[in-house]
């Protein structure tokens, strides 16, 4: 799925897409909380975005 496309179904910006994707591109064996305090979310919230965007 193309970034714009992820971003109008989720109903996000594409900038916050990318912001995920950088973010959580570079240490993809970090716990959830971890990944939650460098993003500045809740580790309830990241798990509740990566598991809409099918990836955990």
């Amino acid at each position: 799925m193309a970034v714009r496309e992820a971003a109008s179904f989720y109903e996000l910006s594409t900038i916050t897409i990318h912001s995920w994707q950088q973010n959580l591109t570079p240490n993809p064996d970090d716990y959830m909380y971890e990944q939650a305090q460098r993003l500045g979310y809740s580790k309830s919230g990241i798990e509740s975005v990566l598991n809409r965007l099918g990836i955990s």
